[in-house]
């Protein structure tokens, strides 16, 4: 499963992500697959399929060869007693509506509500004639105190119960989460892999002064705005760590990047279209880096499946989409690393996130940051312009918040820095920013900023 980068199940021709990548272990063999949510889906005939991409060497980055296998479309039948085809998993104003719908169009039904530590918090009950089931909640328990802060109800725990007409047959559901959309402030995550420069030879010796110089400025400008920034070093490298120390780093970063209250992520290492991380360099004939290598049986990485499975899609904890995220390594941009933060993979106006039809589940706008090829290599400069520049970033959009647009702040900061050293055309034929990319620094970083309707 190492090479395992990622796996999508395909429902009627197009991809889902009401779908988990898990294991069973049955007949003394761990079997792995997808755990697919049913009742997310209509009633029905459907045609699924699986498909995976693996990798074909331990490689991680451009230099990596991936096989794609997808088996033969099956004809399956869905009929659930109970499903949820247009639940918002958000709670983003001051009342939250349930929507579910029964197999019988006549029926009782009780919704119970439970907070993250299984304590009742409210209910409410009605009679459908039609088989949909809405129940708008507001927000308030038994007690009438208000259930909305994201510190103390991480999310929510529901239930829906019907009764048949007529017969007295119950049959109780687990509805999907719902969690308060957003923290007071959003607060920052800026990881990096510590030895990148240390461990990468001869030709990049001077580069770790200019490295912890260009982290610091940029958690320097975040917190310059009062907004909390947590500095998360990745262990990296075989000359300094073992395999258990890289790999608990890693897990260490997974359980930060899952705190409800982290919503812009930055990220510098190897990365790769469904991939970051990699347990060391590898290297081209003249010495530059290249990419890195995962060896056999690491946890030194992240996909964006595992990510996805946590912030895009989680049945159990409520979605956690974040606000920003730049991954600062090679092809980021190249897959599905937008979709899996909630971005989608498009440029977008606000008009977009305000139009009930373009944006159903009402997500705030948000922007991701990435490189469609290899960065850092022959041709890119030096590691000073590098770390310059990114510093510049943060300067120019943290120091103008109230006026200057991500994409605004990339172009002033490539002039600042003189980075990329082939100018602008270098620097935007590279760089891909989807998602609301004219955000401002401070902009729908506060749970106030953005309420729906």
């Amino acid at each position: 499963m190492d090479r395992v980068e990622n796996i999508e199940v395909l429902l009627d021709g197009q991809p889902i992500s009401d779908a988990v990548f898990l294991s069973l272990y049955y007949n003394n063999q761990t079997n792995w697959g997808m755990g697919i949510y049913f009742d997310m889906f209509s009633n029905g005939t459907h045609q699924i399929q699986l498909r995976s991409t693996v990798r074909v060497t331990d490689q991680v980055g451009d230099t990596s060869t991936f096989v794609t296998l997808t088996n033969f479309a099956r004809n399956i039948t869905i009929a659930n007693e109970v499903t949820f085809t247009n639940w918002d998993d958000l709670i983003q104003s001051s009342n939250f509506t349930f929507k579910a719908q029964t197999k019988t169009n006549e029926t009782d039904w009780w919704i119970d509500i439970y907070d993250a530590w299984g304590n009742y918090v409210n209910g409410g009950s009605g009679h459908t004639t039609n088989a949909q089931i809405s129940w708008t909640w507001d927000l308030t328990d038994t007690s009438s105190n208000f259930r909305d802060n994201l510190d103390s109800d991480p999310f929510f725990i529901s239930y829906v119960t019907i009764a048949r007409a007529g017969t007295g047959t119950q049959t109780t559901r687990h509805t999907p989460a719902a969690q308060t959309a957003y923290p007071d402030t959003g607060y920052w995550l800026i990881s990096y892999c510590d030895k990148f420069y240390t461990d990468a030879g001869p030709r990049y010796s001077n580069g770790d002064q200019y490295y912890t110089a260009g982290i610091q400025g940029m958690e320097g400008w975040v917190t310059y705005r009062s907004i909390p920034a947590s500095d998360f070093p990745i262990k990296f490298g075989t000359n300094s760590y073992s395999q258990q120390q890289r790999n608990d780093s890693w897990a260490d970063l997974k359980a930060t990047l899952f705190d409800p209250r982290y919503r812009n992520f930055y990220y510098h290492g190897h990365g790769g279209p469904s991939m970051i991380g990699g347990d060391n360099h590898t290297f081209d004939t003249n010495g530059y880096v290249t990419g890195a290598i995962s060896y056999p049986n690491s946890k030194a990485y992240l996909t964006s499946q595992s990510v996805s499975n946590e912030l895009t899609f989680n049945r159990h904890a409520g979605s956690r989409p974040y606000r920003f995220a730049w991954l600062d390594g090679c092809s980021t941009a190249n897959g599905n690393w937008p979709g899996t933060f909630g971005v989608p993979k498009t440029t977008n106006a606000l008009s977009y996130y305000t139009n009930i039809v373009s944006n159903p589940q009402h997500r705030r706008p948000s922007v991701f940051v990435g490189w469609d090829r290899i960065v850092g290599g022959n041709g890119w400069g030096s590691a000073q312009g590098h770390w310059n520049f990114n510093g510049q970033v943060f300067q120019e959009w943290s120091y103008n918040w109230q006026t200057k647009v991500l994409t605004q702040a990339f172009s002033d900061a490539r002039h600042d820095a003189v980075w990329p050293p082939g100018g602008d055309n270098q620097l935007w034929d590279a760089l891909r920013v989807y998602g609301y990319t004219v955000m401002r620094f401070d902009e729908y970083n506060h749970k106030t900023d953005w309420q729906w309707p």
